[in-house]
């Protein structure tokens, strides 16, 4: 899954003709740790390394985590997009996910650490049609943090 995500984060960097410095510094993320990623030194990058950077790069986690190819068109696409309306049962469903995952796995995180996890839950199930959470992807994203 990281080496989807690396070479999809290189392709909008790429298109938009930034480096990864520069988001590093404009995401306010820890200096090295994006390029460290993206040169395979960091095997398993801070979860929400990631997700900084991919709001900002104005990928969607949809595109972020398919495995086909970032078009062009996707990134503009998703950087014109407007925003979804709220859907408060949604939203619950992706808080009650990662508190559940959290439980059983009997994982202590910080707030700072869960919100991005349940905003990150939220957002890539707008994306799809059945607007359901996806567990799956809560586990993996909680195993980024806790790795």
């Amino acid at each position: 899954m990281n080496s989807i995500v690396k070479e999809k984060i290189q392709e909008a960097l790429n298109h938009k003709s930034l480096t990864a410095t520069e988001v590093e510094r404009e995401v306010g993320i820890p200096l090295a740790s994006l390029r460290n990623f993206l040169k395979g030194r960091v095997l398993e990058p801070r979860f929400d390394v990631i997700i900084k950077v991919t709001q900002y790069l104005k990928i969607n986690l949809a595109d972020m985590l398919s495995e086909e190819k970032l078009t062009k068109n996707a990134i503009e696409k998703t950087s014109s997009s407007p925003l979804h309306e709220w859907d408060k049962n949604l939203f619950q469903s992706a808080v009650e996910s990662v508190s559940k995952i959290l439980e059983e796995n009997q994982y202590k995180l910080c707030y700072n650490q869960v919100m991005p996890i349940v905003e990150s839950a939220y957002l890539y199930s707008l994306e799809h049609k059945n607007k359901r959470i996806d567990d799956d992807f809560v586990a993996w994203s909680i195993k980024q943090i806790n790795v």
